[in-house]
């Protein structure tokens, strides 16, 4: 499983995995020069945290109650918005998602 880590003399983003003997990293990402170490960490422990159930999604998906049929056909043809439109899979309703005027550029939530 992958996990992350922060090197903020170099401000970049590294995975690492364990191997059993130790560990390997390699760097995924260089931040901006002038991100604050604290950002840095912050992003690093979140991906760490993301990894957890993604790994154990892969290793058991009826773990998480996924399907592997129903996973790669998601990889494979994902939901993306249409015409503005967001939907849910297996869902009767259409949600939309839009900014509204006078609404302080506020996205307004409309249910079909």
């Amino acid at each position: 499983m992958t996990t992350y880590a922060y090197d903020d003399s170099a401000t970049q983003l590294l995975a690492v995995w364990e191997t059993g003997f130790g560990a390997v990293a390699r760097p995924v990402a260089r931040l901006h020069s002038r991100t604050p170490k604290g950002d840095g960490v912050h992003l690093a422990k979140a991906l760490s945290g993301l990894s957890t159930p993604a790994w154990c999604g892969y290793r058991d998906p009826g773990l998480v109650g996924l399907e592997p049929a129903e996973v790669l056909r998601a990889v494979r043809s994902p939901h993306q918005p249409r015409a503005g439109l967001l939907f849910r899979a297996r869902a009767t309703r259409c949600w939309s998602a839009r900014t509204t005027p006078g609404g302080g550029g506020r996205p307004s939530v409309a249910r079909g």
